[in-house]
């Protein structure tokens, strides 16, 4: 400008000496006006004062000198740490055209009108928020990036960076080796106690102590310590783990099923007399053979069914009892386990008491009229009843035997095996419920009957016993011997008659108590009687024509005599010495 009129450089029209000319400039943003406006006499080269006044023909330069003013480059670096993450302004390396450049202070040697790009070196854990924002710091507008600065222009450009939330990973791993069916869904993990959902990434903070736990499920137990690796390295990382911002961490749980325990209990009750012992008896799981104890190879969620081979004389009492060791609550049986869980099941079993029948047989071929009834058995001296099976102890003698019954002998004691029929020894000692027979057999004793003789002479007779001929129920017997008949059968004791004899007297005696016995003579079962008959020899004497007291001829009563006398009667004749009397005697 020209005294405030704007005009052009070079030679100015209109100018008149002895006139103030003030020369001036508007402002050129960016540039700047160095030193006052220099005026210089063309001709002297002397320096003229501005504001100039030129004399008459005087010609003067007047030259005004601008300088760019540098343009101001600031470049900031913003770090936002919402993610637990610490990094600050100055772990970032920035640069500017490449030239590392300081957060918050002018970059120096910034030209205008030249392209500028600012940028960083990538810092793990964090990420550039948006595009590198550039200001005019005069105008507080945009400026676009990359960034050209007019001369003097002053330019702040921000990069922000973001800490990455680090991603923690909670994986369970469930390894079911004995049986067990349960998944990893069954499991609830946690961090720092927070219920969390598996194989999902979590946000968590960096710089945070994670602690991963979870809640027990029965039956299962972890394996090892909770493993962490990072998921870009695959490198192990310490449990409790603590991210950096960015970082992506697996941990991993592993558990494993507990072997379930089953243990066989054999338990015996010998309370009849059972010798057996808890290892006699073959016990089975599912159908194979397997001692007591601890069962090896069980697994959880598979039934088992516990069961035995019989054994002779023993039954099982009641069900197979099955009982949880940590609860002492009832188990079903067959039994499923779970996972870790202990079992006890026992089999009870009982002695089968055996049965002694015992019988009386009874043979009565002499005559005897005893039965069964008539008889008290007895086993091991107590009495019991016949034909009844009755409960003894096994694995001890028993011995029958009976009350003695008169007139009857024990002829043997045989025991036979019910069912098999095989013979077994007496006394006898039975096996757990095993049933014998023991028959008892009696025969009846023949009873014994002696005749003898006796031969009275007191009146010259000369007859001896020999010379009578003895008779039973009219069968002729030999006297002084003792010979079988038959109990409860009546015999008459009779002879022939001897001529000049004449019986007095039959006598029968029991040879054991001497006491007298009836004649007719009946005899019990093993009785021994002896009967005597007595005969009298006949005084020779002349009998009376009449008898007294009779009015019957002597010859006639001498041969009724004789026929009674064969029919086993006496008629005494009286004489005198006898009194004359007439008796009948038996």
């Amino acid at each position: 400008t020209l005294n405030g009129n704007n005009t052009n450089q070079g030679a100015q029209a209109g100018i008149e000496s002895n006139t103030e000319y003030t020369l001036g400039e508007i402002q050129l943003d960016g540039y700047m006006q160095v030193g006052d406006v220099a005026c210089v006499d063309d001709d002297t080269q002397e320096t003229v004062a501005h504001p100039v006044t030129l004399d008459e023909g005087q010609t003067v330069t007047c030259t005004i000198t601008n300088q760019d003013i540098a343009p101001e480059l600031i470049v900031v670096k913003e770090v936002v740490n919402d993610d637990g993450g610490d990094a600050a302004a100055g772990d970032f390396n920035l640069y500017v055209n490449g030239e590392e450049a300081v957060s918050g202070a002018e970059h120096p040697g910034i030209e205008s009108n030249t392209e500028y790009t600012i940028s960083e070196d990538q810092l793990s854990g964090y990420f550039q928020v948006g595009d590198v924002a550039c200001v005019d710091d005069d105008t507080q507008e945009s400026v676009a990036h990359p960034v050209t600065l007019d001369e003097g222009q002053s330019v702040t450009c921000t990069i922000t960076n973001n800490d990455q939330p680090p991603g923690l990973i909670v994986v369970k791993e469930v390894q079911n080796n004995f049986g067990g069916d349960a998944v990893a869904g069954d499991f609830q993990l946690r961090v720092n106690g927070t219920a969390v959902a598996q194989s999902t990434p979590l946000n968590v903070l960096a710089g945070v102590e994670y602690t991963v736990t979870e809640d027990l499920v029965g039956g299962y137990i972890q394996v090892g310590d909770v493993a962490c690796i990072d998921s870009a390295t695959d490198e192990s990382v310490a449990h409790p783990v603590t991210l950096e911002p960015g970082q992506a961490v697996t941990c991993t749980i592993v558990n494993e099923d507990l072997a379930p325990a089953l243990t066989l209990v054999k338990e015996v009750n010998n309370d009849d007399g059972g010798n057996a012992e808890p290892s006699d008896f073959q016990l089975t799981l599912n159908g194979n053979n397997t001692n007591q104890g601890a069962q090896a190879g069980i697994e959880s969620n598979t039934e088992y069914t516990l069961g035995e081979i019989q054994l002779d004389g023993y039954m099982q009492v009641g069900d197979v009892a099955c009982v949880d060791d940590d609860t002492q609550e009832t188990v079903v049986h067959p039994v499923t386990l779970d996972e870790g869980q202990s079992v006890t099941c026992t089999v009870t079993n009982d002695d089968i008491a055996p049965g002694l029948i015992v019988i009386k047989e009874v043979i009565n071929d002499d005559g005897g009229d005893a039965e069964p009834g008539d008889f008290q058995l007895r086993v091991n001296g107590t009495a019991v009843a016949q034909g009844e099976a009755l409960q003894v102890a096994s694995n001890f003698p028993q011995t029958v035997s009976e009350d003695d019954v008169a007139g009857y002998e024990m002829v043997g004691i045989s025991c036979v095996e019910t069912g098999s029929e095989i013979e077994a020894s007496h006394p006898v000692s039975l096996d757990e419920g095993q049933s014998v027979t023991c028959t008892v057999t009696n025969d009846d004793i023949a009873p014994e009957l002696i005749v003898v003789k006796e031969v009275i002479n007191d009146d010259a007779g000369v007859a001896d016993a020999g010379d009578f001929q003895l008779l039973v129920n009219g069968d002729e017997v030999d006297q002084g011997v003792a010979f079988d008949v038959d109990a409860n059968v009546q015999y008459t004791v009779g002879e022939e008659q001897v001529q000049g004899y004449i019986r007095t007297g039959t006598v029968c005696v029991d040879n054991d108590t001497e006491s007298v016995v009836s004649h007719p003579v009946t005899l019990a079962p093993g009785q021994s009687v002896t009967c005597t008959v007595t005969n009298d020899d006949i005084e020779d004497e002349v009998l009376p024509t009449v008898l007294p007291f009779t009015g019957l001829p002597a010859e006639e009563l001498v041969a009724l005599a004789t026929l009674l006398a064969m029919a086993g009667l006496v008629i005494v004749v009286g004489s005198r010495r006898r009194g004359n009397r007439l008796g009948l005697d038996r």
